[in-house]
């Protein structure tokens, strides 16, 4: 169940995923966590855990989210604990995915935030303005740097500035 909701923002955001698993005589834990590529953030690490109490009596779903540096107030730690013996998996799948949507709107903060977008903005000379580099239209190759344009007609009119290939 995790799996298929964990890929519904794959084709969003890029994340490696790191699984795991342990079991021993009187243990059980498996576990993911995504490690997410973004130059806002020098880790941004989403985890969930299944495991048992000592009495393996009930189950215990834990969601983590660690994002350094923060700069704004978010849930890092949740837990859900339920008797084994009536497990339901409606409210599994509603509790992972309010945690999804917790994750989301943590992710939505970091795009919106000022401290993290100063590392992901870039200038377009030609139209004169800052952008997050992730809303480029165009990038052009200048003299071993990468240029990012707003829109392809600024970036045409950059090329032609330079002598270069237009695009």
């Amino acid at each position: 169940m995790t799996r298929e909701k964990l890929e519904r923002p794959r084709g969003r955001i890029e994340f490696d995923v790191n699984p795991a698993h342990l079991q021993a005589e009187r243990f059980y834990q498996k576990s993911v966590t995504l490690d997410v590529k973004s130059e806002l953030a020098g880790t941004i690490r989403l985890g969930f855990k299944l495991s048992h109490d000592s009495d393996v009596r009930n189950i215990l779903l834990d969601y983590n989210l660690d994002i350094i540096p923060i700069s704004f107030r978010l849930n890092p730690h949740t837990r859900l604990e339920m008797p084994l013996e009536s497990c339901d998996e409606a409210a599994v799948a509603k509790w992972l995915d309010e945690r999804i949507v917790e994750f989301a709107n943590a992710y939505l903060e970091l795009l919106s935030t000022k401290q993290y977008q100063e590392k992901a903005m870039v200038s377009d000379t030609v139209a004169g303005i800052s952008f997050p580099k992730h809303f480029a239209a165009s990038t052009l190759g200048h003299e071993g740097t990468t240029c990012y344009f707003i829109s392809d007609e600024t970036c045409r009119e950059s090329a032609k500035k330079h002598g270069l290939e237009v695009p």
